[in-house]
């Protein structure tokens, strides 16, 4: 799995990076995102930081809140000092201090999909199913 790093004017600026790197993942990139400093992606049920500069690896968390996991995230942004994650199939978006992933709180919403912010608002899709 690769992330392309582009100029906003659609310049190839970093060549494709290998994110494989939590071990034994072989599932697709779900999400990224950026604070200036790190790169977020969600790769299976992973969140793993890479440096901006470089796209080397930092590290990853697989775990958290004792042995808490993710189920199929899709959807990852940071803001401020929080990192959030939207947990697809656990219902609920999870936020953990970015600084060192630890779990924060969680609040439940239906099969959260893609999430976003501005200043003051966090956007999330969800998938809902009508019949």
């Amino acid at each position: 799995m690769s992330i392309l790093k582009f100029q906003i004017t659609g310049t190839t600026i970093a060549d494709l990076v290998c994110l494989a790197k939590t071990p034994g993942n072989t599932s697709n990139i779900s999400g990224v995102c950026t604070d200036g400093v790190y790169v977020y992606s969600l790769h299976g049920s992973a969140v793993e930081r890479f440096l901006c500069s470089d796209m080397s690896f930092v590290d990853s968390m697989t775990e958290f809140n004792g042995s808490d996991l993710f189920n199929d995230p899709m959807g990852i942004t940071v803001r401020g000092i929080y990192l959030y994650v939207a947990d697809t199939n656990n219902n609920r978006i999870v936020r953990f201090l970015k600084s060192d992933f630890s779990y924060v709180d969680e609040f439940f919403i239906e099969s959260p999909q893609a999430i976003d912010h501005d200043e003051d608002l966090i956007y999330i899709s969800e998938r809902t199913i009508l019949g």
